[in-house]
């Protein structure tokens, strides 16, 4: 528990950068070709004031992501994680499951006045379905986006669960804590961290 808080509260070095880049979750469906995804046209970006709020009542709506860079010059190296509260599991978005790094880590994934898709368009990454964990209406997770200048593996950061079992019920065991991961902080020029929130519509409607 304690890496999962360590790491998601890891800060930027500089905050420069940050106005530069712009995060948005769109809802996303099935092209006609292919088996791609595309942005649904009819639902706005759901990143509203560096919230993201998802109706959980959507059953087996998917999402996707949309990281703009939008200066001029600067590239990064970008690596995308979801931190979940409920099982404090930090799951790596930018990347296909269980591929530990890019195909080809000397190029940013974050060119100068350029965007990184994930989960639709382009992307070889599938999207992302959401869903409350049993007995709840509401859950919190948190999307984080760490910038690097420099060639960076993001190793040390995602981690599975540490419960022994989802914790749908209050007779889990933990598996303590495994000790502290080094994550190398200066490596990181800029993180932004969004809260993503679920809930049903009318609570999300009176919390937004």
């Amino acid at each position: 528990a304690a890496n999962f808080f360590r790491t998601l509260d890891l800060s930027s070095m500089e905050n420069g950068q940050r106005s530069d880049i712009e995060i948005e979750c769109r809802q996303v469906r099935k092209a006609s070709f292919f088996g791609m995804w595309d942005a649904d046209p009819d639902i706005p970006n759901l990143n509203v004031n560096n919230k993201i709020y998802i109706n959980f009542e959507d059953e087996g709506a998917a999402y996707g992501y949309e990281i703009k860079n939008n200066h001029p010059s600067q590239s990064f190296y970008a690596a995308v994680f979801l931190f979940d509260v409920y099982d404090l599991k930090i799951v790596r978005y930018d990347l296909p499951t269980g591929q530990l790094s890019p195909i080809d880590p000397s190029t940013p994934s974050l060119p100068a006045s350029q965007s990184l898709r994930i989960g639709y368009g382009d992307s070889c990454v599938p999207p992302r379905m959401y869903g409350c964990p049993m007995g709840q209406d509401t859950d919190l997770s948190f999307l984080k986006v760490f910038l690097s200048s420099k060639p960076h593996k993001f190793s040390g950061i995602a981690q599975e669960t540490p419960f022994s079992k989802v914790i749908y019920r209050k007779d889990y065991k933990s598996r303590g804590d495994s000790g502290p991961v080094h994550v190398d902080v200066e490596a990181f020029e800029n993180t932004i961290t969004i809260p993503v929130i679920q809930g049903p519509p009318d609570w999300l409607r009176d919390h937004g």
